[in-house]
């Protein structure tokens, strides 16, 4: 049996994390803090599969595990997941496969009872033509982790093996409802048949900050007799956590799936903190540090748009990645024609979450395949001409004075000329904003165009003449975080849904309301609606393509497990807009309006109550059962408001507006009235 590595005192936290070895610089494939709504189910929550199993969902629990002593990275936040049920077993993907080197997959966990067997593993998935499958991981469980009886009614035992569902070496006893911290290590060797498996099991108070030269179990390597025909992983793809009985009690917190052992959150100075977010505002080179003499140039909105609107996001809990939206700055290198904007290219396109580290000694390191600052091809000592020899690390100098910090790199050039590269980035982390739509809404309009603000391609309003399906739908924001399409037994349904044609239909999973979501305000006038199925306005609008049911160019778009809206309240009108692309990879700016509704916000919708007259009207139109103090709200046909006044009579003037159909709206205390009239 392998040392425990412990103190006087076990604490029932674990911290598992598998380890491959990837690259000298770390990658971050998973961060998990389950920061979902108590009792959601995990399934359909960025990107939880479910792959086994029937009956019992996963849920989140709000008992979420810490550590007091032990500064592990993924200690204290959100909430976690429990395994308590003979029920569904989920996976969640990397978000790169990893086909060499090591993986460290690290996670909390405390046990209050025992079903004998295993509970986490890695696996790959089955591919399919359109990509992996998603629900189809038997048959590669690899570094299956178990949790045993102990030798004592009050403790337990962890066990690992390669592949088999059977325990090659356990641990030592660990006690019942306390925490411990494991590390799991998978290590891929070049060859068949010859990667390893190893255990490490910490209590709180533990120096976690290198990795132990003796693991608590293995290394294992599958050579002979039971393992003799077990494969190695081609790729290691995901996690998965399985479900085992309903005497199990097993509660999961804070899983991080890294490249290399990094478990304690970086330390940040307050000198030359980068912490925040930040823009390009300045390029130039020449041949030494302060010399530009070679290029210079200043970013700006006007001339280099899809540079200038790049963002550089520096978290807290050292998590770093680029956020370059649907255009960036790409060069011939890169594989196009011509230098200019462009759509992002792997692995210069933002999908890798990657790290920083501030060295406090001027200067700071970048890790992440395809992270960088500045520009894509700066690396050090260089400069690339092919996107697939992308670094997994670049160190830069660095100095912030105020809002602006300035970067630098030494390179030498394709002409073995030496060189230096210099940026200068403009702090833009936006002040905190507080968008609270508690309660439940109904939309009222929707319109669609190349630019926020724009509805010149579509606009309708929406009621219970027009897609009276749509307008009775409840978008439920509640108070505990959750979310839920309320959709009744129809809704809009289009022909990417399966209808025959655009119309009112019973709803088509996963758009049917069956999943609870939650919602989350970003505090920066955005809105996250996550759970897979989940959405505002229309189901087929998200982040990155509109589905139309065909796959696009090179991609297979699905179902988003979270979608993020810009959102503002006003007078309860809800108005959320959102940027997406078309079939033709244009720009879709799409707007929607919703108006409070029902008993959680005390509001209501009326639209049978308000009574205008004379319909048609030239000048004065008269409004019945008026209330003063009402804020009044003329809309033309596009939604567009056109005029607005709190009114004290109960008639408005309307003779400046030009002939046409128009909409008004009426809102006093919590009731909005709505009615259509025409101006002569």
């Amino acid at each position: 049996m392998k040392l425990f590595l412990s103190k006087k005192h076990l604490h029932l936290t674990f911290l598992i994390c598998l380890v491959c070895n990837f690259s000298e610089a770390q990658n971050t494939f998973i961060i998990e803090h389950f920061d979902y709504p108590k009792n959601v189910v995990l399934k359909g929550n960025r990107g939880w599969h479910h792959y086994n199993g029937s009956n019992e969902p996963i849920f989140v629990t709000n008992e979420g595990l810490s550590w007091s002593e032990s500064n592990y990275i993924g200690s204290g936040i959100g909430n976690a997941a429990i395994l308590n049920k003979n029920g569904k077993d989920y996976n969640k993907s990397f978000s790169r496969f990893v086909t060499s080197g090591s993986v460290y997959a690290s996670f909390l966990i405390k046990i209050n009872a025992i079903t004998e067997g295993y509970f986490f593993h890695f696996a790959e998935y089955t591919p399919k033509f359109s990509g992996p499958d998603y629900s189809q991981v038997e048959g590669t469980h690899r570094a299956r982790t178990f949790v045993s009886n102990g030798s004592t009614p009050e403790t337990f035992k962890l066990g690992l093996t390669f592949n088999v569902n059977g325990v090659v070496d356990f641990s030592e006893d660990l006690n019942l409802g306390e925490t411990y911290l494991v590390v799991v290590k998978y290590n891929i060797i070049e060859g068949t048949k010859n990667d390893e498996v190893s255990l490490f099991v910490f209590e709180d108070g533990d120096d976690i900050s290198i990795e132990p030269e003796i693991p608590t179990i293995g290394p294992i390597v599958k050579k002979t007799g039971a393992w003799i025909n077990s494969s190695d992983l081609s790729s290691v793809e995901c996690i998965g956590l399985r479900q085992l009985s309903n005497n199990q009690n097993l509660t999961i917190d804070g899983i991080y799936v890294q490249d290399q052992w990094n478990l304690i959150p970086p330390s940040i100075s307050e000198i030359n903190n980068p912490t925040g977010v930040w823009a390009l505002r300045y390029i130039g080179n020449g041949p030494t540090k302060g010399d530009v003499s070679w290029y210079s140039n200043v970013i700006n909105p006007t001339e280099q748009p899809c540079m200038a609107d790049d963002e550089f996001h520096f978290s807290a809990d050292g998590t770093y990645r680029n956020a370059l939206g649907y255009e960036t700055w790409v060069e011939q290198w890169q594989g196009v024609e011509e230098n200019g904007c462009n759509s992002p290219i792997y692995p210069h396109d933002g999908r890798n979450i990657g790290s920083w580290h501030n060295n406090e000694n001027g200067t700071i390191t970048i890790t992440g395949i395809g992270n960088y600052l500045g520009l894509a091809k700066v690396i050090n000592d260089g400069e690339l001409t092919n996107p697939y020899n992308a670094p997994t690390s670049i160190t830069y100098d660095f100095e912030i004075i105020g809002d602006t910090m300035e970067v630098g790199i030494p390179i030498v050039t394709n002409d073995g000329v030496p060189g230096y590269w210099h940026f200068e980035f403009e702090n833009i982390t936006p002040e905190p904003i507080e968008t609270n739509p508690e309660g439940d809404w109904k939309m009222t309009y929707m319109g669609v165009g190349p630019s926020k603000g724009n509805v010149s391609q579509y606009s309708t309003v929406i009621n219970e003449n027009n897609r009276p399906c749509l307008a009775d739908d409840i978008y439920s924001f509640n108070q505990d975080g959750s979310f839920t399409n309320n959709l009744g037994n129809q809704t809009w349904l289009e022909t990417w849904q399966g209808a025959s044609e655009d119309g009112c239909g019973s709803p088509v999973a996963p758009h049917d309301g069956n999943n609870v979501g939650y919602w989350s305000d970003n505090k920066n006038g955005t809105i996250t609606i996550a759970g897979r199925g989940n959405f505002l306005g229309l189901a087929k609008v998200n982040n990155t393509y509109e589905l139309d049911g065909m796959p696009y160019p090179g991609l297979n778009p699905q179902p988003a497990y979270d979608i993020t809206y810009e959102v503002s309240i006003n007078n309860n009108i809800l108005t959320a807009d959102i940027k997406t692309l078309n079939r033709a990879l244009q720009v879709n700016y799409w707007h929607f309006q919703f108006s409070r509704f029902g008993a959680a916000s005390g509001n209501s919708v009326n639209n049978n109550k308000l009574k205008v007259y004379p319909n048609p009207t030239k000048d004065a139109l008269w409004i019945s059962n008026f209330k003063s103090g009402s804020v009044v709200t003329v809309r033309n046909i596009n939604g567009i408001e056109v005029l607005r006044q709190i009114a004290n009579e109960d008639f408005i003037s309307v003779s400046s507006l030009k002939k046409g159909v128009y909409f008004i709206e009426v809102l006093f205390e919590n009731e909005i009235s709505i009615n259509k009239f025409i101006k002569n």
